[in-house]
């Protein structure tokens, strides 16, 4: 037999020697017939008819033997036994002695030499066809046949029995006991089937199920992978569709034949039917044999390829259900998705639910499939420094440590992510930086896996919103869409939020601006008209003393209203950008000096100690003037009891320093003291100011060059810092 060829002779094709049939030699056969024919004509022409009679009906079973080399040789006998009974009916009825009713019986006799020969050319005929009919075969021959349907019926079975379990399911036990029995049936030690697969960019044929014919009695190894750069005459004839089967490793070509000689499976001889999934080749299942020898025919190859269609039949419908689940899946993400960005965008950006950040992560987390979702705000600690505080969470309860504050200097990995604006996440505790995973460590963290992204509002971080699994977990692109876009709605709605509260704050504001400009000019201007009133009506009741007094009240009061029309302007010109100053060079400490001898004494009683170094800077004298009386008089107002004020050199800078022993400002309003009418008022039963002090004083210092600021350590200060000036100025040594 050829490599590869699966076209075996058929055992009943190969003629049988005639004594092997229990039958006389073909030349001793002919010969007899020769001498039988001899005798016949010789009887004849003798007219013994009772001699004649008898040879002429024996040669009918000659004629049958003789059928069997052919339909020439038994009609050859056939008709000398037919002419021996016409003579015999010739001369039996020529001589009267047997009457009518003999002659109808020898006329009879006439055919049945013909009929023998016929008989014997049929039975040749069917055993060379391989399947003669019932009474005209010999035992050997009903053996073989039955064999090969009790095959042919086994083949069926099992090739029943695989397209059940392949096409009706895919549990994996059935499926292999489905290739048992085929094993069973095909007499085979193993089956092997294997699908193509690309393994690190070379075809490969992975196995996906190894059959033992009798699992236990000798175990095998599986044959994982096979390049198919290693069998090529293998792989070109299952890729042209066509069976491959040799039956020793002698008939393979090399290097097919090295590589199974070294395979761990042990296979000896094998059948390979190719499979094939819509024209194209996808794999094959081997029918395997430990010992060599093993030939097969070609009906059980026809049979066994109708496997092979069925593999393919149900890779074809497995891959079409995968890519069914795939696209179902697919568009059920996308339905998820769209719901949760549906619910999200109508939560927090139509407003309309009294929790529209824990409606907006219930869907979020419905999304994801997470164990908790959260947000979380920047805000600034006790200490000053910046944390992150939880706003709200849905889910499983979220660690206490979670809950809490966490300043964002135990997390510095994660907080250079998101200042930078990107997303910040984890499948693992092994994924984590080290001192992120400390942390974990020591506070044991309970969940495992985590998602974050900032909330960037106008470019600033301001939060972060994200997802935790409390098992370790890989975070598909679909939770990071959905997160991002989430993130993007917060910012809209903090924006919208924090612009909301801003316009509120500033309506408030307002609110007090016209209360306390009411407050701020009444005082004063009441003093103003009720004494202006008095000397108008009463000149000559008061003496020159008391006019004196009452004309130096009026010119203060007058003052104070001068100065915060003045404070209403500066912020009013600093807006709408038409402020100047013009600078000059001047003492800081001269300036500070007079401001403090101008003001009223209800201004400066609580002042304790001044240490004025003489300290030269370049500024605008009437607007430092104003920014140290605003300081001065703030201080007065929200201060301790005790102000301390003092003017120095701080390298490059002239500093004026205006300080208290009161409680200062709460951190959380220090950013706010700065805007324009907001007064952070801490002192009990004391009336809120315009709130334009500290913010005219920034805008005037900052025109010259330098700023206003707040600083607290044992003390709460302000602080003017002013560039220092490079020329020399002559101090007077009695200043």
């Amino acid at each position: 037999m050829l490599q590869g060829d699966t076209r075996q002779p058929s055992p009943t094709a190969t003629a049988t020697p005639d004594s092997a049939r229990g039958g006389l030699p073909r030349p001793l056969q002919t010969t007899l017939l020769i001498v039988g024919y001899g005798v016949a004509v010789s009887l004849a022409a003798s007219s013994s008819t009772t001699f004649l009679l008898v040879t002429s009906l024996a040669l009918a079973p000659v004629a049958a033997v003789a059928g069997t080399w052919g339909i020439r040789a038994g009609l050859f006998a056939g008709t000398i036994g037919a002419l021996a009974n016409v003579e015999v009916g010739r001369i039996l009825l020529a001589e009267g002695t047997l009457g009518v009713p003999a002659s109808v019986l020898v006329a009879m006799a006439v055919p049945l030499p013909v009929v023998g020969g016929l008989v014997g050319w049929a039975r040749e005929l069917a055993r060379s066809r391989g399947g003669p009919p019932a009474g005209l075969v010999d035992r050997e021959d009903l053996e073989t046949a039955l064999d090969i349907a009790y095959r042919r019926v086994r083949y069926e079975e099992a090739v029943i029995e695989c397209t059940r379990a392949l096409l009706t399911g895919d549990d994996e036990g059935d499926i292999e006991q489905a290739l048992r029995q085929l094993a069973e049936a095909v007499e085979c030690d193993a089956v092997l089937v294997a699908r193509n697969d690309d393994e690190d960019g070379a075809d490969v044929a992975r196995t996906v199920h190894w059959v033992l014919r009798e699992p236990g009695t000798e175990p095998r190894q599986v044959w994982p992978t096979v390049p198919w750069a290693d069998t090529p005459h293998v792989a070109d004839r299952l890729a042209a569709g066509l069976p491959y089967a040799f039956a020793a490793l002698d008939e393979l070509p090399e290097p097919d034949r090295r590589v199974f000689a070294e395979s761990p499976a042990g296979i000896a001889a094998a059948l390979h039917i190719p499979v094939m999934c819509d024209g194209r080749w996808e794999g094959h299942v081997t029918f395997a044999h430990f010992a060599s020898g093993r030939t097969w025919r070609p009906n059980e190859v026809d049979l066994l390829r109708a496997v092979g269609d069925l593999l393919g039949t149900a890779w074809s419908r497995h891959e079409t259900m995968r890519r069914l689940e795939a696209v179902i899946a697919e568009r059920d993400v996308s339905l998820r998705v769209e719901r949760a960005l549906a619910e999200c965008s109508y939560s927090l950006l139509e407003g309309e639910t009294d929790e529209p950040i824990a409606r907006a992560l219930k869907a979020v987390l419905e999304a994801t499939g997470a164990d908790t979702a959260f947000v979380a705000e920047n805000t600034v600690g006790a200490d000053g420094a910046l944390v992150c505080r939880m706003m709200q969470w849905v889910g499983s309860a979220p660690n206490p440590g979670v809950e809490a504050e966490v300043a964002w200097a135990e997390w510095p990995n994660a907080q250079e992510v998101f200042r930078s604006g990107m997303a910040f996440e984890f499948r693992s505790h092994d994924d984590l930086p080290p001192v992120e995973r400390a942390y974990f460590a020591e506070h044991e963290i309970g969940f495992a896996a985590e998602v974050v992204y900032p909330v960037m509002v106008d470019g600033s971080w301001v939060g972060i919103v994200g997802v935790v699994s409390e098992q370790p977990r890989t975070w598909t692109k679909t939770d990071h869409q959905i997160l991002d876009m989430v993130a993007r709605m917060l910012a809209s709605w903090w924006r919208r939020d924090k612009a909301r509260e801003a316009l509120e704050d500033l309506v408030r504001a307002k609110d007090r601006f016209i209360a306390s400009v009411s407050h701020e000019l009444r005082t004063p201007m009441s003093v103003v008209v009720g004494l202006s009133a008095e000397l108008a009506q009463r000149w000559d009741d008061f003496t020159a003393e008391e006019i004196e007094e009452f004309i130096d009240l009026i010119a203060r009061q007058s003052r104070e209203v001068a100065h915060i029309i003045e404070d209403l302007l500066v912020s009013a010109r600093a807006q709408e950008t038409e402020l100047t100053v013009r600078p000059e060079v001047l003492r800081l400490d001269e300036q500070t000096r007079r401001v403090i001898d101008d003001l009223p004494s209800e201004y400066t009683w609580k002042i304790s100690g001044m240490d004025l170094e003489a300290t030269a800077t370049l500024a605008d004298p009437l607007r430092v003037r104003q920014i140290v009386r605003n300081l001065v008089v703030n201080s007065h107002r929200y201060g301790g009891e005790n102000v301390y004020i003092t003017v120095c050199a701080d390298g490059d800078e002239a500093v004026l320093r205006v300080s208290d022993d009161g409680p200062g400002v709460p951190p959380e309003h220090q950013d706010e003291i700065f805007e324009a009418y907001r007064s952070v008022n801490t002192m009990p039963g004391r009336t809120a100011a315009i709130g334009l002090g500290l913010t005219v004083s920034r805008q005037l210092a900052r025109l010259m060059g330098g700023d206003v600021v707040y600083r607290r350590d044992h003390l709460s200060a302000f602080e003017l810092r002013l560039p220092l000036a490079t020329v020399r100025i002559s101090i007077d040594a009695t200043a």
